[in-house]
């Protein structure tokens, strides 16, 4: 079974690796283009979340970019990230 680990670094820039067996995104730009904001309580966009991909194609970062003056500590709840 295919899978996204996580390896080390912070919440802003974790460090991910592909386990198993998936096939890679050959020819998608990195970061990937679809990059999902994330809003506060009041629906504000306080961040956004962007997906690396390493030159094989396979996902090896996620960036939480933040808005604010605080730096992200978590991860925001799925009821927080929107499509762009």
């Amino acid at each position: 079974m295919a899978g996204v680990e996580y390896i080390e670094g912070p919440v802003t820039m974790m460090d991910l690796r592909v386990v198993g067996q998936c096939a890679s995104a050959i020819g998608v730009p990195s970061p990937v283009p679809s990059t999902p904001t994330v809003v506060d309580e009041r629906g504000e966009a306080i961040g956004e979340l962007l997906l690396w991909l390493d030159a094989q194609g396979y996902i090896n970062c996620l960036e939480y970019a933040w808005f604010t003056d605080e730096m992200p500590t978590i991860l925001p709840s799925p009821d927080r990230v929107r499509a762009r």
